[in-house]
This record gives structure tokens, C-alpha cells and sequence, in this order.
């Protein structure tokens, strides 16, 4: 356990091995607490040009080239039929909503913050849904989607590990997961519970039941490594 000069305290997950913050300092906390939501707050992530539209392209070249390929396309489930639901979890305001859409799939995505999520409907088409509130595994069954899609949502969440478990119940067998997360080595990010290396995210992924396809680091800002990963639920060999 490390208590860090702000106060702020992390740890190795005895479970996982994957460093979580235990507790945070008030002078984080607070900072977090001030922070801005909505558009004031996407508006900040430079995720808008100068004309005010979604960078969609740039943001899906970056992925496309850290994964070295699109969006996989559905895979056919066992009735023959392919698995074309998609899901992004903790979407935002998504860049990547339509080149799933262009993928084959009808897409959802699942975003705590009401503005983002409305500005995610208006960004797809007539496949597009969005849900305003937080990414609950229960509220979806089992082998439902071919895609999940989740990127700089992770690392915020209470239960990352239990999280990618979800996702891979959620996914039918041959089913692929995109995956974005920082590379984290500033321990005491203020917004940060899970702070991801790519050994470790990659062993995370495998004990929860994924074949890891890629994972690869891109240093897309001055500050930080993201780490893009494809994944995939395996499929069960026919009899």
C-alpha cells in the first residue's frame, strides 16, 4: 500500500493485482467535486472541432490504426443468425457510434450523463438508442450482444474486473469487446480508481474468460499511453 504525498492511498488489488485507489485525498476529492458536466465538460476533452461537430474520423482512424483493423464485423450465432446488437458502455459524447453502425450493427450505448448521452442520439441514425444512467450487467442477458464497446470508462468504475466480467457474459460465444484505457502511471489522478498497465489489463481479461485478439499503446496525448485492446469471448468447439 502507498500513501502518496496528497494523501491519496493505492494498492495492488489482492485479488487482481491490478493498482486501485483505496482512498482519496480531500484536496482530490473536492477538485473532482468542482469539475464541470455536460457540454462544459465535453466541451473540454477537445472531442468537438472548431465548427462544433464530433471528430468521428479522427478518433476511429486512431483506433483503427492501434487495432489494425474496423469495428469485427457480427459473428452468426448458433440460429445461423448474426449477433448484430452492439453495446458502448460509458459512451460519452461516442466518435465511434457510427462506424459501428457502418459495421452491421444496431447500436445502444449507456452514459451517466444525460447531455452525452442525448448528444450520442443525435450523432447516429435510426439503429442509434442511448440510456441515461449507469452501466448495471444485470439489466442485460446473457449472450445478448456481438459487440461491447468501452473506452476511458473502466478505470472510473467501483468494480472494473466485475465490469469486463459482465462484458463477457453479456457477449454470445465468438463475440468481440474494444477496449480503451489509460496506461496509467500518475497514480493520484483525481478521476481514476483502476490504474491500468498493459500486462495487467491483458491478464485481467484472460482470468475473466477473453481471448485477447491485440492490445496495443499509442500515445495519442502528451501525458499519457492509452492502451487499445480487441478481445474476444471464445466460442464453444461443435460437437
Amino acid at each position: 500500500m502507498t500513501t502518496h504525498p496528497c494523501g491519496c492511498v493505492t494498492a495492488p488489488h489482492p485479488e487482481w493485482g491490478v493498482t486501485h485507489a483505496v482512498s482519496k485525498c480531500d484536496f482530490h476529492v473536492q477538485y473532482l467535486a468542482a469539475q464541470p458536466t455536460g457540454e462544459a465538460y465535453y466541451r473540454t476533452l477537445g472531442i468537438f472541432d472548431e465548427a462544433g461537430g464530433v471528430r468521428h474520423a479522427e478518433y476511429v482512424a486512431e483506433l483503427e490504426s492501434a487495432l489494425g483493423a474496423k469495428f469485427p464485423p457480427p459473428v452468426p450465432t448458433w440460429n445461423g443468425r448474426p449477433a448484430a446488437e452492439a453495446i458502448e458502455v460509458g459512451c460519452g459524447v461516442s466518435p465511434y457510434v457510427r462506424a459501428v453502425e457502418a459495421g452491421g450493427y444496431r447500436y445502444t450505448g449507456v452514459e451517466p450523463d444525460g447531455w452525452a448521452a442525448m448528444r450520442t442520439l443525435i450523432e447516429g441514425t435510426a439503429r442509434t438508442s442511448a440510456i441515461t444512467g449507469p452501466f448495471e450487467g444485470r439489466d442485460w442477458a446473457d449472450n445478448t450482444f456481438g459487440l461491447v464497446v468501452s473506452a476511458h470508462c473502466a478505470e472510473h468504475v467501483p468494480d472494473a474486473p466485475g465490469m469486463l466480467a459482465e462484458f463477457r457474459r453479456m457477449l454470445v460465444p465468438g463475440g468481440h469487446l474494444v477496449l480503451v484505457v489509460p496506461d496509467d502511471t500518475d497514480l493520484t489522478n483525481p478521476d481514476h480508481r483502476w490504474f491500468f498497465s498493459a500486462a495487467t489489463l491483458a491478464r485481467t481479461l484472460v482470468r475473466v474468460g477473453f481471448e485477447v485478439t491485440r492490445l496495443a499503446p499509442r500515445r495519442v496525448v502528451a501525458h499519457e499511453l492509452f492502451l487499445y485492446c480487441l478481445a474476444r469471448k471464445p466460442a464453444p468447439c461443435r460437437q
